[in-house]
């Protein structure tokens, strides 16, 4: 009798801990629900799903929480629908293909959401120690300046196929023209992350663009006909 006393206790004592930790969970914000920070370029796994559509963001991050809007692509060609979700400094922009995640696009300096590690704020020398080697990107004032376009078959070479990882300068491109700007301005200018003359300024990760689609996934080499 003692012994299914003792059981009953124990029992008892695990539903009240269940419940606590519950009614705590319910109290945390939306996102803190969610399985970290950390987005996986392919959308499958990790903290955003390309499945998700607007009901599941307002169930996840809070109504309140997203700000519907529009936005020119494709050089001002193409506009899109866009929902933008802000929690404290965490800054996210979905671009919208139908009802689903076409791009996500990392920014703000402080967010906590990172793709693979890679998130904005991040200086160049970090971004390159990530990727285990020197990476080259766009020189500055054009529409795709500063996107990172070859990672020298580093670490991120394969897995950041479908994710544009944007740099910029920390306090603003340098005020005046110089035959020095004029090396890292225009889209005939490509820049390499080891470069000497650039390490006197402060470049950092400015935003990172996840597309989700089939290119993201690494592609497999067709097995070979049995035949």
């Amino acid at each position: 009798m003692k012994s299914n006393t003792g059981l009953i206790i124990l029992f008892l004592a695990a539903m009240i801990i269940a419940t606590a930790c519950s009614k705590e969970e319910e109290k945390l914000p939306a996102h803190e629900k969610k399985p970290g920070f950390n987005i996986e370029p392919n959308g499958k796994t990790g903290a955003f799903l390309k499945q998700w559509n607007k009901n599941d963001l307002a169930e996840i991050f809070g109504q309140a929480n997203l700000k519907d809007g529009s936005e020119w692509i494709e050089e001002g060609t193409v506009e899109v629908k866009t929902t933008k979700i802000v929690q404290d400094n965490d800054e996210l922009t979905v671009y919208w293909e139908d009802e689903s995640p076409g791009k996500i696009k990392l920014s703000g300096e402080n967010s906590r959401w990172n793709v693979s590690g890679v998130k904005p704020g991040m200086t160049i020398a970090e971004l390159e120690k990530l990727n285990g080697k020197p990476f080259r990107f766009y020189g500055f004032g054009w529409d795709n300046g500063g996107m990172v376009f070859d990672w020298g078959e580093g670490n991120l070479a394969d897995k950041f196929r479908g994710v544009e990882v944007t740099l910029g300068f920390k306090d603003g491109f340098p005020e005046g023209k110089s035959p020095e700007t004029d090396k890292m301005t225009g889209d005939n200018i490509k820049l390499k992350s080891d470069q000497e003359e650039l390490k006197k300024y402060q470049l950092a990760v400015l935003s990172v663009l996840v597309e989700f689609s089939s290119d993201n996934v690494k592609h497999e080499k067709p097995a070979e006909s049995a035949e």
